[in-house]
């Protein structure tokens, strides 16, 4: 039962306009996250392990438990019996979850800090270039976003209702969060964290507190049991081969600052027109939304005030475009999440010693603290490792309903001021808003010409050179008196390549060790060949073992291959990106096994 000290109330129900614009920002969503998809292709290292799991006759990628849980490659396996080892048949998961999380932050968002908040939040969520780019990937992190928000949310409920079925859905959850990355163990932090301090500003009874922290140990030994089948099934030595595994990442707080200042450059170098324009739009549609819950879009309109009517609606979402142009979306998204934090925290920290709280305040302070554990927490954690630009995905989770909360705050405020009660102050103060807007906008302008959408670069580049080697290796089994299916290829260290090849040659195989390539001892003429990209040359253990044995093997043919930039991001800075006019090129060697 909730706490009886806390009035009763109910959270509204969801409106026809809200519906509308709801369907409005999904559809969105979906048709950004869908547009272009054949420039999208299995590439990155970590999407050639997921996606080719189901290529293996040996049970799945050699170690994959180094790289992820069990849960989101056994998804994407599924997947790809129903639409075939496709591109499209390894990023369906991804893409799912990515149109998923457009309605869940929604859900989340209004439940937590009303509709205004939910729509905004959606609308960040729908126009993330960040988020559609890794919609369209074969990675972890967009599902696990997804899971965790689940989590968190589910903690919020359980809360909420001191409900033990909702302390087993939530500890569900988190268990699901847990087996899609191994820090899915986040969920339970953020749970913990916001509820102590949700206790300590709200002076919540001890009775009620007791209660939640019993609620929580649920929830966690829940969550604990549904992962506890992979800790359990992962190969000798355990979990401690992926703990080892994981420390080569962390840079700790000596590397904390450089990582930051990465991170932060991944994102400028990654913005794209849609998240600055959707900055705006998630104002315009929060306000539209108040306007007509209030009745006030056709109240305040005249004829005679059509210009100034449009003019003091649209000149902020026009503004917050134009900065988020110049300064980054993602700059701005975080500027305004911190500052709607710092406004909530200094008036629940004014209200703590109010006795008629409603159930709403009570619960929305518990969601404030939650958010806020969640956010602070990954602003200072997430930096600790290397600088790769998915793991800023959890964060920028928070940072939508952070500055959701801010503009839902803003949208009530402005509602409050009718247009027939403006003052001639009022009326210049709108006069110098809109000069500056249209200041903004000039500056911003010419950047806005030069910005792309990042999700739809072309990245294909492999796959195109997997079909070229294909064909070449077709000829080069009949100029030597064979049939194309004879041929054995194996590929060192490019699980996307092997993924392309793989399922149009079955004698393809991947490759740990060059020494161990030799002729097949039944037929040993047939023909055997090598393929190798950028992240065999990364390898000293593949250098030392080339020099070595390289006079075994014979150049058949080698490619250019320009990476995509998502996946240049993870061994360059977006500095030395832009500095090379032509791309950074990166090589794939074909060679033949001497006979």
């Amino acid at each position: 039962m909730p706490n009886p000290e806390i009035q009763k109330t109910t959270l509204s129900t969801v409106t026809k306009a809200e519906w509308k614009f709801l369907l409005l920002v999904l559809l969105l969503g979906v048709v950004v996250r869908f547009v272009y998809l054949s420039h999208s292709a299995v590439e990155h290292f970590d999407e050639g392990v997921y996606a080719s799991n189901i290529l293996y006759e040996t049970g799945g990628y050699p170690s994959l438990y180094l790289y992820a849980p069990p849960l989101f490659p056994f998804l994407v396996e599924v997947a790809q019996i129903f639409l075939q080892p496709t591109n499209l048949g390894a990023m369906f998961v991804s893409l799912l979850a990515g149109c998923g999380t457009i309605l869940l932050v929604w859900h989340v968002g209004r439940r937590w800090f009303g509709s205004e908040c939910g729509i905004a939040a959606a609308t960040l969520a729908a126009f993330s270039d960040f988020h559609i780019l890794y919609s369209r990937m074969v990675l972890t992190d967009v599902l696990f976003c997804f899971c965790l928000l689940l989590a968190v949310w589910l903690i919020w409920e359980t809360f909420r209702k001191a409900d033990y079925l909702f302390a087993a859905f939530a500890g569900v959850a988190t268990g699901l969060a847990w087996a899609t990355k191994y820090n899915g163990w986040l969920a339970l932090a953020i749970g913990i964290s916001g509820l102590i301090a949700w206790g300590i500003t709200t002076g919540a009874s001890v009775k009620v507190f007791k209660r939640n922290i019993l609620l929580w140990l649920i929830l966690t030994i829940v969550a604990a049991t549904v992962w506890s089948p992979v800790l359990f099934g992962l190969p000798e030595p355990g979990y401690s081969a992926v703990s080892d595994n994981h420390s080569k990442y962390i840079v700790g707080f000596s590397g904390w600052w450089e990582s930051a200042l990465r991170q932060y450059r991944n994102h400028r170098f990654l913005d794209g027109w849609l998240s600055c324009i959707g900055l705006g739009v998630a104002l315009l549609f929060a306000q539209c939304l108040r306007d007509i819950h209030q009745k006030t879009i056709l109240s305040d309109f005249t004829w005679n005030g059509f210009a100034s009517f449009f003019v003091k609606r649209l000149q902020l979402p026009f503004a917050l475009t134009g900065i988020a142009i110049y300064i980054g979306s993602t700059s701005l998204l975080f500027l305004l999440s911190l500052f709607g934090l710092f406004l909530n925290s200094v008036t629940l920290w004014k209200s703590r010693h109010s006795i008629k709280m409603s159930e709403t305040a009570w619960m929305r302070a518990l969601a404030f603290w939650l958010l806020a554990a969640w956010m602070i927490g990954l602003i200072i954690g997430t930096p600790l490792y290397t600088a790769y630009p998915r793991l800023t995905l959890p964060l920028l989770v928070s940072l939508w309903l952070g500055a959701g909360l801010l503009v839902s705050q803003y949208v009530q405020t402005f509602s409050k001021i009718s247009s027939n009660e403006q003052t001639k102050q009022s009326l210049t103060m709108n006069s110098l808003a809109s000069i500056c807007t249209v200041v903004i906008l000039v500056i911003a302008f010419p950047q806005l010409l030069e910005m792309r959408t990042p999700a739809w670069q072309k990245r294909t580049g492999l796959e195109q050179i997997a079909q070229k080697t294909i064909v070449q290796l077709q000829q080069e089994a009949k100029q030597q008196g064979f049939k194309p299916q004879e041929v054995i290829l194996y590929v060192y260290a490019e699980p996307a390549l092997f993924y392309h090849i793989k399922k149009e040659m079955l004698n393809t195989y991947p490759a740990g060790n060059i020494k161990q390539i030799s002729f097949d001892l039944k037929r040993p003429e047939i023909p055997v060949f090598v393929i190798y990209g950028p992240h065999a040359k990364q390898s000293p253990q593949f250098q030392q073992e080339w020099e070595k044995e390289k006079i075994r093997f014979e150049m058949v043919q080698m490619h250019n291959y320009r990476p995509s930039d998502i996946v240049l991001l993870n061994q360059h800075d977006p500095v030395s990106i832009t500095k090379k006019e032509e791309g950074i090129v990166e090589k794939v060697s074909l060679y033949q096994l001497k006979y």
